[in-house]
């Protein structure tokens, strides 16, 4: 403090001036101490404070945490701004700072977890996805002939063509009824899938069910033995006697009636179905390996087997029945044949000009033409 006499430099403490004994005036020297008091207690008041650089670091780094967003990087920034402020000047808030730090690293490894997280489920999804179209992209096959076209053939060598072309579920079953117009072995229907009319370039899985009937041994029939004659005794004669001799009527015209005609087999059918040999057959010919005649008054029936060029002698062998149904087109009959002591049933369906059975086709036909093999 100076005299405000003479200008020298006096005590704090002195109430005259040291060098011209003028009295220290009071009033500049409370104001010098107000000052001074002044001073220390704003310093010391800003040291009370918390550093707000450190409290926004930590209220940054709470909230990334709890949403677990990309703001925690902000939050790590002004947390390690917030606690280099305070060793600088000394302010409250490093502990606030270190916290910040903390929950905004926890934050941060949060958020790098949930992105690895995420990247190996968009993997995994992809891969699904991939392996759907994969396996919906399979490549399809073709028979590369028409269920037409099978029949007739050997069933083992179909099995070997059909997995050639690359089918692997192939099922050969034997028919349970014989049919005398394919061999023994040959394919009697086919069907993929259930489909029975499959064309050669239809498209089918791999592993499509394929269905093969091939035709049976046919029965051998029961040979009947034939009963032994006992050899007819030998009569002793009659006596003759004579005759009473007696008065003759008078004769009178009585006619004589006509014996009942018996009906042929050409009046007794009136339907008639054959199956022909189909490389050579010419219509109107005598030419069938199975010729059905129907009764349609009394729902009988008989089976002809076995007239083709190669028989000698041209016989047919007769084989009687009866069906149950309506020839008629669009319906199903049931046949019913007796063969010695053996029946056998055979299921057809009836079409305008012909009908379907075990994969065979009947045309209709004249019926004149089997009846005279039964006269």
């Amino acid at each position: 403090m100076r005299c405000n006499n003479c200008g020298a430099q006096i005590s704090d403490n002195c109430m005259f001036c040291e060098t011209c004994g003028h009295p220290v005036d009071l009033d500049q020297k409370q104001g010098e101490d107000t000052i001074v008091i002044t001073g220390s207690a704003v310093q010391q008041n800003n040291r009370d404070k918390t550093d707000s650089l450190a409290l926004w670091g930590f209220i940054t780094s709470l909230v990334s945490l709890l949403c677990c967003g990309l703001s925690s990087v902000i939050g790590l920034a002004l947390s390690i701004g917030g606690y280099i402020n305070t060793k600088k000047n000394g302010k409250k808030g490093k502990e606030i700072a270190i916290a910040g730090i903390v929950i905004s690293s926890i934050g941060l490894l949060i958020v790098a977890w949930a992105l690895l997280y995420s990247n190996s489920t968009n993997e995994e999804t992809l891969s699904s996805e991939s392996t759907t179209i994969t396996s919906s992209d399979e490549a399809y096959i073709t028979p590369g002939k028409s269920a037409e076209d099978f029949i007739g053939n050997n069933y083992k060598e179909v099995d070997s063509w059909l997995k050639n072309r690359g089918f692997s579920d192939i099922d050969s079953v034997e028919s349970s009824i014989s049919n005398t117009a394919i061999e023994s072995d040959c394919v009697v229907s086919i069907s993929i899938d259930g489909n029975d009319g499959f064309g050669s370039d239809d498209q089918f899985s791999p592993s499509a069910s394929i269905r093969i009937v091939y035709n049976s041994e046919p029965p051998l029939p029961t040979q009947t033995p034939t009963p032994t004659l006992s050899p007819t005794p030998t009569l002793s004669p009659t006596p003759t006697l004579s005759p009473t001799p007696t008065v003759s009527p008078t004769p009178t015209n009585t006619p004589i009636p006509s014996p009942t005609p018996t009906p042929s087999a050409s009046d007794k059918y009136d339907v008639a179905y054959a199956q022909h040999w189909p490389d050579d057959y010419i219509p109107g010919q005598e030419e069938f390996s199975n010729y059905y005649l129907f009764d349609t008054d009394t729902n009988t029936c008989v089976c002809l087997y076995g007239i083709h060029q190669n028989t000698s002698p041209r016989d047919a062998y007769p084989v009687y029945g009866t069906y149950s149904g309506t020839l008629s087109n669009g319906n199903t009959i049931t046949i019913t044949l007796t063969e010695y002591d053996y029946s056998y049933s055979i299921s057809a369906t009836i079409y305008s000009d012909y009908f379907i059975t075990d994969g065979a086709r009947f045309d209709m036909e004249s019926v004149s033409i089997g009846a005279r093999y039964l006269q």
